[in-house]
């Protein structure tokens, strides 16, 4: 008899890819989506990795994985509802309450014993054990030991983290590159040079000095991508440059990061595409 799975297959992908992302929120009410991302975000980044990288799917509640031809590489034994695809050749997933991380054989590197985990990023993974976050490389041993009230992946060298309620960046040795001073509920990755922060509650830029490059204007900020990024003003979305120049004015109800040229929005409930001219390359539907 021939299993069915039920995919997180294009329509997923193209689903998170397009509707949830790593937006920079402000707002309490936008929480619970970073958390949602922070969990599946390597999903859709998984649609520009490698072909020989491997996706999620699901059956009977279970996430597992397969290959791009859907020949079924990892049976579906691991908690669905947060499974990561890979990143640097591990996944992320939890077996019960716990996280750890396995290979491409579904072997584990990392045994389960994590109350949270996120992606492997330039060489690290954060953890959370016991409430505070730490950073553990490939083989699991800490490189940064778990200190932390909150704690994002690493880019560009650093990464954002929270001691109490406030928020700095550390580099990969623990140091903190830029001292705790933002507000939360949480900070963006450097991305293009840049991160956003919440000050005052208002997102703006920073550089990696500290310097508020762009200052805080916005009610929600994502990190720069092809050198623009997704900004929210008021319920609507638009796109800056480096400079904070609005290049695509705030003009929609959501809106995805760019990606090769391109940027999915939603209108009025309907998902399209724009250039960085903001003119559809594919108009808004269903």
């Amino acid at each position: 008899m021939k299993t069915q799975i039920n995919f997180i297959g294009i329509s997923i992908v193209v689903l998170i890819g397009v509707m949830i992302f790593w937006f920079f929120p402000v707002q309490a009410e936008n929480l619970p989506l970073a958390n949602q991302v922070s969990t599946v975000e390597a999903t859709a980044a998984s649609t520009t990795e490698s072909t020989s990288n491997l996706y999620v799917v699901l059956k009977d509640g279970k996430a597992g994985y397969i290959d791009k031809t859907g020949k079924l590489v990892i049976q579906p034994q691991y908690e669905g509802s947060s499974a990561s695809s890979f990143s640097e050749g591990l996944a992320a997933v939890e077996v019960g309450d716990k996280w750890g991380f396995i290979d491409k054989t579904g072997m584990f590197v990392i045994q389960p014993h994590y109350i949270a985990a996120g992606n492997f990023s330039e060489g690290l993974a954060r953890v959370d054990v016991d409430g505070k976050w730490g950073y553990v490389d490939p083989t699991g041993a800490f490189v940064i030991q778990a200190q932390y009230n909150f704690a994002d992946d690493f880019g560009e060298a650093l990464a954002p983290v929270a001691i109490a309620k406030k928020f700095g960046f550390i580099d990969k040795t623990g140091k903190f590159a830029v001292q705790p001073q933002y507000d939360g509920p949480v900070a963006g990755r450097f991305s293009g040079g840049l991160a956003a922060v919440v000050v005052n509650g208002k997102a703006g830029y920073i550089d990696k000095t500290g310097k508020l490059v762009i200052k805080p204007q916005y009610d929600a900020a994502a990190p720069f991508s092809e050198g623009l990024a997704v900004v929210k003003v008021g319920d609507k979305w638009g796109f800056i440059d480096t400079t904070g120049l609005p290049i695509v004015k705030p003009q929609d109800d959501l809106a995805d990061s760019f990606s090769e040229g391109l940027a999915a929005v939603k209108v009025d409930g309907k998902v399209g595409y724009i250039d960085k001219t903001a003119k559809y390359v594919w108009e808004p539907s269903s």
